[in-house]
């Protein structure tokens, strides 16, 4: 469930390049969005061994951990959790 989880969540994550639509319409994931870009802003990114974006900065942040040098609103956590929450509803 946990892996799941993740990997919705990474899955959202990876959608902070954005779109030809961005624009148009706020991002159904803005709070992921957010986080993600907190994360970037703090030199995580996805192939760093070191300061690996979802494996050392996501994934802390959405179980409720504190990671140095990110800060986010607790309501965009909140945000972000219940979008996975959505997506992982029976359809």
């Amino acid at each position: 469930m946990r892996s799941k989880l993740f990997g919705l969540a990474m899955g959202l994550a990876l959608a902070v390049g954005g779109s030809a639509f961005a624009e148009d319409a706020p991002p159904v994931d803005a709070p992921c969005r957010t986080i993600a870009a907190a994360c970037k802003a703090a030199g995580y990114t996805h192939h760093s061994q070191e300061k690996n974006l979802r494996r050392d900065c996501m994934k802390p942040i959405l179980t409720g951990q504190a990671v140095a040098g990110v800060t986010v609103d607790p309501a965009e956590v909140s945000a972000c959790k219940a979008k996975f929450a959505e997506h992982r509803r029976p359809q």
